[in-house]
């Protein structure tokens, strides 16, 4: 067999084969061999490890934009340009010439910690907003995966994360990597129990006096978050307002709210992450509020929309478990991600954390007539998704034409209802 070389984020080819091969696959080395089994005419084969989805190439006429896929040619093969209508364009690269981006360094925190009133789209918005709204900003801390912004004012040591671009001025010197003692407060993000009382132990910024006692002064201070990653308004419920209740049938999320200037941010926007439940809306309610079930901020307490608390993701470890609230915080993401058996996905265990309860919500189960896999307008729901029942629960984790997730769309097919 010829030397193979894997490429990691660079890209997919798309050919006019772009099939997937007849048996299952656990690795981009297994998609290769598969490929060249079933297709002699294979010169590239793209693999997504976090959904073991293999497609077969017959040509590579150039690279569609992807950061979660392995790319396999024959060493030696000559990689295209990016697509033209996929090219993607390196935040450095719009920036300021007396700006300095710094990626994957950590993030700046300081009294200031606030969001712009206005939607961002890149660092460099990011900056320029933070520059418009408030005094004396330093730093500006961008998450390009979820677009939120945070404007810092100051700059006294680096928090660790490796999802953040972290820009500055350019002859800004960095501080060092936050100590413990440097640490905002203490908690927790669970929000699954319906008790409804302010957490005596949370603090923020580091100062004990920063309690919910000081959220209560001032409720916009119900989105601030502490280093351990937990927010005010999940530990302060009853001064926030957040506190569980029983949903609203069949689906409590508003239909009108969305952040300032972006409609399409709306609650099923917040629903991808997490962290965009502290987002404030066009109509001055925070995201908690206005989106109580993705947010979490309320329940199905008569089941058929429950999560499993004894699934744990397959990396998942004592130290770091990753659970159905750990897919909750980026259901963007992770609701496709393996279970630790080796089989069952998120999507499957965690129908809260991932919606994934069609019936439950919206009282009808339907496949969509319209979805189809991106990229392939034959790959339906009936002609595609549920085609194999071997690969059924990894095709329920495709993303769709529309960027909805198969199992959202196809709810019969994936047994999501």
């Amino acid at each position: 067999m010829a030397n193979i070389t894997i490429y990691s984020g660079l890209g997919w080819c798309l050919s006019d084969l772009n099939v997937e091969p007849s048996v299952a696959v656990m690795s981009a080395m297994d998609c290769w061999t598969n490929c060249l089994a079933d297709y002699a005419e294979t010169v590239a084969t793209d693999y997504y490890p976090d959904t073991s989805l293999c497609f077969c190439q017959d040509a590579c006429s150039c690279l569609v934009e992807s950061d979660d896929s392995e790319l396999a040619v024959v060493a030696g093969f000559e990689l295209p340009a990016g697509c033209s209508d996929s090219d993607d364009v390196d935040d450095a690269d719009t920036l300021d010439p007396s700006l300095r981006l710094e990626a994957d360094v950590g993030w700046c925190n300081s009294d200031l910690n606030m969001e712009p009133s206005v939607a961002v789209t890149s660092a460099q918005t990011c900056w320029t907003a933070c520059q418009d709204e408030y005094d004396s900003v330093v730093a500006i801390d961008y998450y390009p995966s979820q677009d939120i912004c945070y404007c810092q004012d100051s700059c006294p040591c680096l928090f660790e994360a490796d999802d953040v671009e972290l820009v500055v001025e350019a002859d800004f010197t960095l501080p060092d990597l936050c100590s413990d003692e440097d640490d905002e407060g203490s908690g927790g993000n669970s929000n699954s129990s319906t008790n409804c009382e302010d957490n005596a132990t949370w603090f923020a910024f580091g100062d004990p006096t920063l309690n919910c006692s000081w959220v209560a002064e001032d409720l916009d201070r119900c989105a601030e978050v502490a280093n351990d990653d937990s927010w005010a308004y999940l530990a302060c419920p009853e001064t926030c307002d957040a506190c569980v209740d029983e949903c609203d049938d069949p689906f409590p999320d508003s239909a009108t709210w969305h952040i300032k200037g972006a409609p399409e941010k709306d609650c099923a926007w917040v629903a991808d992450y997490a962290e965009r439940c502290r987002r404030l809306g066009d109509d001055g309610t925070w995201a908690w509020q206005a989106c109580p079930f993705s947010c979490r901020t309320c329940e199905y307490s008569d089941g058929g929309c429950d999560d499993d608390d004894e699934w744990r993701s397959a990396e998942s470890s004592d130290d770091d478990v990753e659970d159905c609230y750990w897919v909750a915080e980026a259901k963007g993401n992770r609701c496709k991600t393996l279970g630790a058996d080796g089989f069952g996905r998120a999507f499957e265990a965690c129908r809260r954390a991932c919606h994934a309860c069609k019936f439950r919500l919206t009282g009808t189960c339907e496949d969509s007539e319209t979805f189809f896999k991106m990229g392939d307008s034959t790959r339906t729901c009936d002609a595609w998704v549920g085609e194999i029942t071997a690969l059924v629960s990894n095709r329920c984790a495709a993303k769709g034409n529309d960027n909805e997730w198969a199992y959202d769309e196809c709810p019969l097919t994936c047994n999501t209802c």
